[in-house]
Order: structure tokens, then C-alpha cells, then sequence
């Protein structure tokens, strides 16, 4: 639920003159932002099927967000976490954390969303934040050579190596 408020503004004055108004009622929104390791670490690349942290922050009366994910940079139509409930309810700076298992495809653009469960995102509207624009990577492990070597120039040797994750 929202908290309404409103203004009343009242002049006393010593003449006796009273002059009173009050305005429409109007809703107070939290903020949202996204901790800055977050953003380094999305900002890096991530390694498919890798765990990564995602932790935001929120500024005044937001109970809950939800915290979703876009494979095309705007269309955030993947649930990482739903209806992610603050501890307190108190309009105070909190901040929340939620392990998201890093989906396989790689060479996608990804971007993160974080938005209050009661004012989602519709356009530009609602309370919300995004993450920059990122791209998942695959993983490789080199398995040949498996010690340190000496290679001369000129000659050929074998490198193997395996994929562990990602359509490499």
C-alpha cells in the first residue's frame, strides 16, 4: 500500500485573520539504486551458470521489489526474485540481497531491474532502477599443458581445453 499524504498550509495571524488550504493528496514514492559492487560486477561480464549477488539499496517507504532480468536490454520479462520483502517497514536506508543463478546464453545483452512490487514499471513510470547494459561469458578450463613448460619457438605443441559452461 502507498502512503497518501497532503499539505495544509494554515496563517494565524494576530489580527485574527485565519487563512487555511490544503492540497490534493499525492503518494511518496521511495528510490531504488543498485550498490555499486553489483554494478562492478555486472559491468565486468558474468560467467554463465555462475551465482552473482545482486544487492540494492532503497531510500524511504518501499516494502517489497521485485527483481527481474532483460535478454534484449529492455523487456524484463525474466523473474529473478518476486515480492522480496524488507525487514522493516520504516522509512529508512536498507539494503537487500538476492542470489541469482546466471542464466547460459552468452553474447546476449542483459540488463537488471529492480522495481517496488506496488509501483511497478510501466514505461517510464514507477519506482524502479536499472542496471547498465551487460554480457554473459562462457567458461573455459585449460587442461594440456597441465604444468608449468618451456616451449621453443618454432615448434608445435598441443593446447586442450574444456568448455564449462556456455555455447562457446
Amino acid at each position: 500500500t502507498w502512503n497518501k499524504a497532503m499539505v495544509k498550509v494554515e496563517d494565524v495571524t494576530s489580527f485574527g485573520t485565519y487563512v487555511t488550504d490544503e492540497s490534493l493528496e499525492f503518494i511518496l514514492q521511495g528510490t531504488l539504486a543498485i550498490d555499486s559492487a553489483t554494478q562492478s560486477a555486472l559491468a565486468a561480464d558474468l560467467i554463465s551458470g555462475s551465482n552473482q549477488q545482486i544487492t540494492w539499496i532503497r531510500e524511504g517507504r518501499i516494502n517489497a521489489v521485485n527483481v527481474k532480468y532483460a535478454t534484449d536490454g529492455t523487456n524484463y520479462s525474466n523473474t529473478i526474485e518476486a515480492d522480496v520483502t524488507f525487514p522493516s517497514a520504516a522509512a529508512t536506508t536498507q539494503s537487500l540481497t538476492t542470489a541469482w543463478s546466471v542464466p547460459h546464453d552468452i553474447g546476449v545483452e542483459y540488463r537488471v531491474l529492480v522495481e517496488d512490487a506496488n509501483y511497478v514499471k510501466s514505461g517510464a513510470a514507477g519506482t524502479f532502477v536499472e542496471s547498465a547494459t551487460f554480457r554473459v561469458k562462457g567458461a573455459i578450463t585449460v587442461t594440456q599443458p597441465a604444468t608449468p613448460i618451456t616451449w621453443s619457438v618454432g615448434n608445435t605443441y598441443q593446447i586442450k581445453w574444456n568448455i564449462e559452461d556456455g555455447n562457446i
